[in-house]
């Protein structure tokens, strides 16, 4: 394993995200903020790669046999590949 350049990013936010963070964290395990940005940062890479497929992202009740599409602005930018269709 090569080793990377590592760059240090420090972001300001309302206390109250702060706590939800903490909140997320607490709830999966997570030890660290950089773990939990990691684990973001692969479900919104993951969630942009499908979108280019053309998938919806969706939350899916298999016992209610009802699904809700997620709803991210970021994610609405991304153009499906004409090719993967």
């Amino acid at each position: 394993m090569s080793k990377s350049e590592i760059v240090r990013l420090q972001v300001e936010i309302p206390k109250e995200q702060y706590a939800e963070l903490q909140r997320l964290m607490q709830e999966t395990g997570t030890r660290t903020i950089k773990d939990l940005t990691n684990n973001a940062f692969t479900l919104l890479k993951w969630a942009i790669k499908k979108r280019r497929e053309g998938a919806s992202i969706v939350a899916m009740n298999e016992k209610q046999k009802t699904f809700v599409e997620l709803g991210m602005p970021i994610l609405e930018v991304v153009i499906p590949d004409t090719e993967t269709e």
